[in-house]
């Protein structure tokens, strides 16, 4: 049986190029809402695919579904292979532990293509996507794209058997759009995005409308009317194109309208301008025009290769290069990039798909060895990574995957409520570093409830947050000095590189032991007026700590008072940060009134002073292993955190100023999270704290 082929429409080459360019500026911090471009792949996917269906149906009188299913095999799964095991192997030789595990666990999952659902069910939700985001995170497209492969040339063949075949293919692929539209509205957790945003039928409608435009009642009308009036439809075209390019260059700041059904109107407006462009000359349209230059081609030609290759080179490649200037730094990352996609399509993708030059082997037998002999590979070197041993060495992560999350070694930590009520918190030992024994079992943190009038929880990868307060005037940051004891000195390298990042001056003034209320060698009218002048911060950011909890309350309130009266007097922003959860031993209530006399400060000058809750960052209760990656963000002693807790904490900080203050600018953490930064001798004290966890049984 003979194989019907799509027309072939250089634009929608360009197009395609256009999209995994958007997805590689967002992922190097360049385009806020650049990640829309997975959803115009969709479109096109849906588009071509059903136009290959009914071209095939048409042509010969059936659907083939194992040579439809063949030739799917064919084009995707050979080069996701070289990649997974070329960057396992990779990982397996240079690789930390942590890095091992996570991508370890992700490619088993990504080589069925259920990426999507593993996501999910290990909870890879805004507040863990920090540091759980693998090399391998991104394959969660391909999943849900490859899924839609599997269901939909199935149900096509049943619907294409019956008289008026396209019209009730039409109508299952409208219904099940709007279905699929209503999940998303319906499930949507600003809380909690992950199982919209990943899920394959919350997903599934932008594929479904590039599916309805490429179906006869639909596709017809739309001829029929570019025909009659082509100026109108370049206008549209046009219009369509800037609306896309506008998505994408503001698209980070509205998430929770994207969210909330926004997602549909891209998809419907990606979709109809995809279905312009295979029925417009590019003659005779601007934008068919534009797409259909070289450039553009090469890129959607290899754009396959490029969104598989693009997030492996910036999570490995881009941690190693702080020292480099930004721009270089992105264009050699970029380079990387058309650099193996070119090899994976010239001898890889191409080849197999066309079984030509190597692939084209001249029986079944040997072609079928080929194949068995990656999935081998595969496996093989994903047992070299898993068998790797780095324990000893102190931890570092996938810094590409840190979107809001972060932890360093501090003194005293514990957990609390943004409310004015009570909240537990935890109390340390009258050492300067204070290091006891305990461990628990890594699990995840308890998701805590929505905070009242707090932005809604970012998506994965990153994704700016949008707040839902609108306070006008926003104040305006550039110098931010930061205040805390040894917890939050040793979170402080992480917060310094992501404030500076963002595009601020920090200045540390955190020291062990630190604390507002004056007593044992503390003198906090001595030690703040001279530090506060020296600093000139636009804002001050304190995180609580225990060491302030042993006063009676109204001491406290006085130091608190004072303090905030020497701030708000140089006309800084005073914001107050809860410290982490404790081991249950070390919970000191005596923090509940700490958060009591900040809500009072809150309440008397809202303009000035706030209070931020970390429970998004680390839950409820003290864990050593928020994600179970093998990398701890706690040390030991479930007070003090380590490299990976650190970057936690300040992608989460810098995500929750962006929403507040104007002067930052979001950031994407890979730019930052694995700089030097985390070999600071704090992170091995005492020696080894830090180190790989062993791995867990069963």
């Amino acid at each position: 049986m003979s194989e019907a082929r799509a027309p072939h429409w250089p634009a929608l080459d360009g197009l395609r190029g256009a999209a995994v360019a958007a997805v590689v500026a967002f992922h190097l911090g360049r385009l806020s809402g650049g990640f829309l471009g997975v959803d115009l792949f969709f479109a096109l996917s849906g588009y071509l695919i059903t136009t290959l269906i009914v071209g095939e149906a048409a042509h010969t009188g059936a659907l083939d579904l194992r040579a439809f299913w063949g030739r799917r095999f064919r084009r995707l799964l050979p080069a996701v292979m070289v990649m997974i095991v070329v960057v396992l192997g990779w990982l397996a030789r240079w690789g930390t532990p942590a890095e091992q595990a996570v991508a370890r666990t992700d490619g088993q999952w990504a080589l069925p293509y259920m990426a999507n659902w593993h996501l999910i069910a290990a909870s890879r939700d805004y507040w863990a996507a920090a540091t759980t985001a693998s090399v391998f995170q991104h394959l969660w497209s391909l999943a849900i794209e490859e899924q839609f492969y599997l269901v939909w040339p199935l149900i096509a063949w049943l619907c294409l058997r019956r008289p008026r075949g396209e019209r009730t293919l039409a109508l299952v692929a409208g219904v099940g759009a709007f279905a699929s539209v209503a999940a998303l509205i319906a499930m949507y957790d600003a809380t909690a995005p992950t199982r919209v945003y990943f899920g394959t039928d919350t997903r599934a409608f932008a594929l479904l409308f590039g599916a309805l435009f490429a179906l006869g009642p639909v596709r017809r009308r739309l001829t029929t009317q570019v025909a009659g009036r082509p100026r109108s439809y370049r206008v549209l075209s046009v219009a369509l194109a800037v609306a896309l390019l506008s998505a994408w260059a503001l698209g980070g700041h509205v998430v929770d309208a994207l969210l909330s059904g926004g997602l549909v109107v891209h998809s419907l407006a990606a979709a109809m301008l995809v279905a312009l462009l295979a029925t417009i000359h590019p003659a005779a349209s601007p934008v068919a025009w534009l797409l259909s230059q070289r450039w553009l081609v090469w890129l959607g030609e290899r754009s396959y290769g490029i969104y598989l290759w693009h997030w492996p080179v910036i999570a490995i490649a881009g941690t190693h290069l702080h020292n480099v200037n930004g721009v270089a730094r992105d264009g050699l990352l970029v380079a990387v990039t058309l650099a193996l996609a070119t090899v994976s399509y010239t001898v890889i993708e191409q080849p197999i798909r066309r079984r030509q030059g190597w692939a084209a082997s001249p029986t079944r037998s040997s072609r079928r060895a080929t194949v068995a002999t990656m999935v081998l590979a595969a496996v093989a070197v994903g047992v070299v990574a898993a068998v790797s041993d780095g324990r000893g060495q102190i931890t570092a992560f996938d810094a590409a995957s840190i979107s809001p999350i972060a932890a360093t070694p501090a003194t005293t930590s514990t957990n609390s409520t943004t409310t004015t009520t009570t909240t537990a918190t935890a109390t340390t030992t009258a050492t300067t570093t204070a290091t006891t024994t305990a461990t628990t079992t890594p699990t995840a943190p308890p998701r805590s409830p929505a905070r009242a009038g707090a932005p809604p929880a970012r998506l994965p990868y990153g994704l700016p947050t949008t707040s839902t307060e609108t306070k006008a005037p926003r104040p305006t940051v550039h110098r931010i000095l930061w205040i805390g004891d040894s917890v939050a000195a040793d979170e402080a390298p992480a917060v310094g590189v992501a404030l500076t990042s963002a595009g601020a001056e920090f200045v540390d003034g955190s020291f062990a032991a630190r604390r507002l209320v004056t007593s044992d060698g503390i003198d906090a009218a001595a030690l703040y007026p001279p530090m506060v002048h020296d600093a000139a911060a636009d804002l001050v950011v304190v995180q609580l700590s225990l060491w302030d909890s042993p006063f009676p309350i109204e001491q406290q309130r006085a130091a608190f008072t004072w303090f905030s009266n020497l701030i708000r007097a140089t006309g800084a922003q005073l914001l107050f940060v809860t410290p982490a959860a404790v081991r249950a031993d070390l919970v000191d209530p005596g923090l509940a009134r700490q958060i009591v006399i900040v809500g009072d400060l809150v309440a008397a000058d809202p303009q000035g002073i706030a209070l931020l809750d970390t429970r998004p960052v680390w839950g409820d209760q003290a864990i050593a292993d928020l994600d179970g990656d093998g990398a701890p963000d706690r040390k030991p002693d479930l007070v003090h955190v380590c490299p990976q807790g650190a970057a936690r904490f300040a992608a989460w900080l810098v995500d929750e100023l962006v929403t507040r203050y104007d002067g930052l600018a979001p950031v994407f953490p890979g730019a930052w999270a694995a700089g030097p930064w985390t070999t600071d001798a704090r992170y091995d004290n005492p020696v080894g704290a830090c180190a790989a966890l062993p791995p867990r049984e069963g």
